[in-house]
């Protein structure tokens, strides 16, 4: 009786073993997104930032000890959900047992998920350089372009100089490989004009983005001012890389440039979504009525009204300037949206506020949220620079 209820016991218990550390794998995938965030709105020394890390490490800890069964659960949750996080785990638990072949099979996935790239720069600028030594001059000599990104992330954290290889890797074929080339010279401080030339014309926005920042780093302000405009502007840029390109324009450029900025673009008439949100940032109250000819339309309607938003400094609710209701808004705008679920702008209230100057108040020398906001960062980089 009793042998019996031992062996049940322990033919219960066995399965649960892999799925405690398939806790450990998916509990540290999000963990270690969930740190990323918060490592890059606080301090590294933030008491959330380190809970968060300690959290993080104790699952990997736990990922760790699995040995091999850790490497396999990894690798299908990898394959079956090729994200950032996963791959963040994968990386690790090839680089701590310093395997060769299981970092191949990962550079092997990225090639085909590029996207999870993210994660692999991620394990790669957490491991210790112990870990990395045996396996970054292959990487840069690499075929496969995931290795070579890895290789200069890894350069790049640990401050590694490739002296005459850099340049090499600035006209490397890859994009991914070029942008992070870009990184990596920001590091070294060898701002040479022909190298930064050729980047800003480079044919990827990203690679341009990171060539931008570079030329600000460097002091050559206008040039940089020149590529991030161009960034917003271009309707082919990802949201992503144009929102980055906005927020740093806007603590480089002084008031005047802006209020120019924004009447380029109005005279322009036709904008994309990140340009839009430049008006409502930095516009003022003649910008009111191109802002509301935008809400009429299908394609911009909502952005427009996010614009809006960020002028006047409000939130988005409904009752005030938006509504809910597909009566109030234009068939050409229903027809953008589903109506049933979307937060669209009121132009007849807008119309109405303008008519009655109820918008006067907030049009004058308040400025949104947003931009007040902006003023702060351009002060602390000029104080940071005096």
């Amino acid at each position: 009786m009793s042998g019996n209820s031992s062996h049940s016991w322990q033919s219960e218990k066995r399965p649960a073993i892999p799925e405690i550390v398939r806790g450990h794998i998916e509990n540290g995938a999000s963990l270690w997104v969930q740190y990323q965030e918060l490592r890059e709105a606080l301090p590294e020394d933030d008491t959330i930032v380190q809970h968060a890390w300690r959290r993080l490490s104790a699952n990997l800890r736990g990922a760790e000890l699995s040995g091999d069964l850790g490497w396999e659960l990894s690798l299908a949750q990898a394959e079956d959900f090729p994200e950032a996080g996963e791959f963040f785990i994968l990386t690790w638990l090839a680089l701590v047992v310093s395997d060769r072949q299981r970092l191949g099979k990962v550079i092997d996935l990225v090639a085909e998920n590029p996207e999870s790239i993210v994660g692999v720069n991620g394990a790669v600028t957490l491991a210790p350089v112990k870990w990395l030594s045996p396996f970054v001059q292959g990487w840069l000599e690499s075929p496969q372009w995931p290795a070579r990104v890895a290789a200069l992330a890894a350069c790049a954290r640990h401050g590694q100089d490739l002296g005459s290889r850099l340049p090499v890797l600035l006209s490397d074929r890859h994009p991914e490989v070029r942008m992070h080339a870009v990184r990596l010279l920001a590091r070294t401080g060898a701002f040479e004009p022909q190298l930064l030339a050729e980047l800003k014309i480079d044919k990827n926005p990203n690679v341009r983005l990171e060539a931008a920042l570079l030329l600000a780093e460097s002091g050559d302000r206008e040039g940089a001012l020149e590529v991030l405009k161009a960034l917003v502007e271009d309707p082919k840029t990802a949201d992503a890389v144009a929102q980055r390109a906005l927020d740093r324009a806007a603590t480089l450029a002084d008031d005047d440039e802006i209020k120019d900025w924004v009447r380029t673009m109005l005279a322009k008439g036709e904008l994309d979504a990140q340009a839009i949100r430049v008006v409502g940032i930095h516009g003022d109250a003649a910008s009111w009525p191109w802002l509301i000819s935008q809400m009429e339309k299908g394609a911009t309607a909502e952005i427009a009204g996010f614009a809006a938003c960020d002028m006047l400094g409000c939130e988005l609710t409904i009752g005030t300037f938006f509504t809910d209701d597909p009566m109030r808004v234009s068939d050409e705008v229903a027809a953008q949206y589903d109506v049933d679920f979307a937060i669209l702008p009121d132009v007849q209230q807008f119309r109405i506020a303008l008519a009655t100057e109820r918008l006067s108040p907030l049009l004058g020398e308040e400025r949104s949220l947003r931009a007040r906001t902006l003023d702060r960062y351009r002060a602390e980089a000029r104080s940071a620079t005096a």
